[in-house]
């Protein structure tokens, strides 16, 4: 059986085990090639750690007044653990910033270097929910777009890379609601995974993003279905 070569590319570093790390934990089990890059040091988002211990009577002062240096290396190490649970084989982390509100070359560019190198047969990525309101991710996934699409006008002797051509492009986190329906034009999500096999690993990688309260009940109620 041919091995396949998965990149899953998102804005943080918790995203792409909380949106697929069962899809890629089944896929590492198979013996494919596991790339994850994530985009940003995604310092600011979900600092529950942080947030939870400011209502605190008695607060802990390591943690309420900890750098963004600390909370940006806490983060990458939570993904480090979790990744090794996953059994992802190659990780990169940009340091770019958390705080875009629009698209940004160097992310584009940088990106579509990293897609040319690795040369995915498939990549995994974020929905684009609502590009007139963008948030994060959606900003993150339409770089993402870019990048492929610059991937695929390389030229052998003007970029010193050949073209490539991604096989397949997986989104995740689309809206299932039925309030969505109209919003959506009627679009649903078309591919279901059974994770079942996998789900102790997922919930223990869950498990790992203790600085944003990933862990415990949440990685068990809420994110245990990708």
């Amino acid at each position: 059986m041919k091995k396949l070569k998965i990149m899953a590319i998102y804005a943080h570093p918790a995203d792409p085990i909380t949106d697929c790390g069962g899809t890629l934990a089944l896929h590492a089990e198979r013996g494919d090639e596991i790339t994850v890059l994530t985009l940003t040091h995604g310092g600011r988002i979900h600092p529950n750690l942080f947030a939870e211990e400011w209502r605190k009577k008695n607060p802990d002062q390591s943690i309420i007044n900890a750098k963004k240096s600390e909370v940006i290396m806490k983060k990458r190490k939570e993904l480090e653990k979790a990744a090794e649970i996953i059994g992802i084989h190659n990780l990169i982390s940009y340091d770019f910033e958390d705080n875009y509100i629009k698209i940004e070359e160097d992310i584009v560019n940088k990106t579509a270097e990293e897609i040319a190198r690795t040369r995915p047969d498939i990549i995994i990525m974020d929905y684009p929910v609502n590009a007139a309101f963008p948030d994060p991710h959606t900003l993150a996934s339409i770089m993402i777009f870019n990048a492929i699409n610059r991937v695929n006008l390389f030229v052998k002797n003007l970029d010193g890379r050949p073209e490539l051509h991604v096989k397949q492009i997986f989104l995740t986190k689309l809206p299932v609601n039925a309030r969505d329906g109209i919003s959506l034009n009627g679009l649903r999500n078309d591919l279901f995974i059974d994770i079942s096999s996998i789900i102790g690993k997922k919930i223990e990688a869950m498990d790992q993003f203790i600085s944003q309260g990933y862990s415990g009940d949440f990685a068990r109620i809420f994110q245990c279905g990708f």
